[in-house]
């Protein structure tokens, strides 16, 4: 198992950049939150447990456990320590939607209708799950909607057993695209198809099967209202593509019918316009390939001493033009 340099990595950097710009724009929109000091501790705490994860450096604790007992409570730590971005991930979809009118007062939904009216001449995210309402169909898209957040981490674990490194070079890849999705709700407030009454009522009415029903009941639930532009499960899901064709070949299949079902999930089921999809789309296809050139340049700039450079293969596996064949 190859020993990544953990002190600190680029993501790391990346994450503590992305939570003190979102630290300032609480600041900012102190006054118009409800619970800005509620807010404004969960993030603060995010940042305070990064530089504490920044802190561990290698994996020799892992390799020398003298028992099974700390070679596993070694490896959930290091899976922990490389993963807590993706877990801060799901606090901050929500998050952002406390101080989301920065820099608009009200949600900017009737452009966003305004377009995907323009563009097929009625509302796809009010009309397809009208037309074509049926059990099969909604228990199918509703359940790869629910589906996604099993696979987000999934594929990162057997990324971690195969190499923590290409998993660290996925994970900065994977962050990049949500942080500035998540920076975008700021500028951008868009409530997504609930911002229609009725589709809101029917996002939330219990009704055909087991997986429609647990869609339901976790908009029933949440107060999340918001954060809609680009759609995060239409980026995150085409990111897994990339990431599962990239380096665990055998499992591409999978990702990809779930990203396909995804994209037209999230305007069947009431809860994105067709330019939320476009705009994940747009964002996947610069960002993700950036991503991966940033964290080679920035990871070579953070190496200590006695580590591989830049030019050591370990460090920035190179994917063949074949791609990897599994796990």
């Amino acid at each position: 198992m190859t020993k990544p340099v953990f002190k600190p990595n680029a993501l790391d950097l990346t994450t503590g950049l992305f939570v003190i710009i979102n630290l300032v724009a609480i600041i900012a929109s102190w006054q118009t939150m409800d619970n800005p000091w509620l807010v404004f501790g969960v993030y603060a705490s995010c940042l305070i447990t990064g530089l504490v994860a920044m802190r561990i450096n290698r994996l020799e604790a892992w390799e020398q456990s003298p028992s099974f007992l700390k070679k596993i409570a070694a490896t959930l730590f290091l899976i922990l320590r490389l993963g807590y971005p993706l877990i801060y991930m799901l606090f901050f979809f929500v998050g952002v939607t406390e101080f989301q009118h920065l820099f608009f007062p009200e949600v900017l939904d009737p452009q966003f209708i305004a377009f995907d009216q323009a563009l097929f001449g009625y509302l796809p995210v009010k009309q397809w799950m009208v037309w074509y309402d049926g059990y099969l169909i909604s228990e199918v898209l509703h359940g790869a909607y629910f589906i996604y957040y099993l696979l987000l981490g999934i594929l990162p674990l057997g990324l971690f057993f195969k190499d923590p490194k290409i998993l660290e070079r996925y994970l900065f890849a994977v962050m990049l695209v949500f942080y500035a999705s998540a920076l975008t709700y700021l500028v951008f407030p868009v409530a997504g198809g609930r911002y229609l009454p009725e589709l809101k009522e029917l996002t939330e009415t219990l009704r055909h099967g087991p997986f429609t029903k647990l869609m339901a009941l976790a908009y029933q639930t949440s107060s999340h209202f918001g954060a809609a532009f680009p759609s995060t499960h239409v980026a995150m899901s085409l990111v897994m593509v990339a990431g599962s064709w990239s380096y665990a070949r055998k499992t591409a299949p999978l990702f990809i019918l779930n990203a396909i079902l995804v994209m037209i999930a999230t305007v069947f089921c009431g809860y994105h316009y067709v330019a939320d999809v476009l705009g994940a789309i747009v964002y996947v296809g610069v960002l993700y390939p950036l991503g991966l050139r940033l964290h080679q340049r920035i990871s070579s700039g953070l190496l200590v001493p006695g580590s591989p450079r830049k030019s050591d293969p370990s460090l920035h596996p190179q994917i063949s033009s074949e791609g990897d064949t599994g796990l």
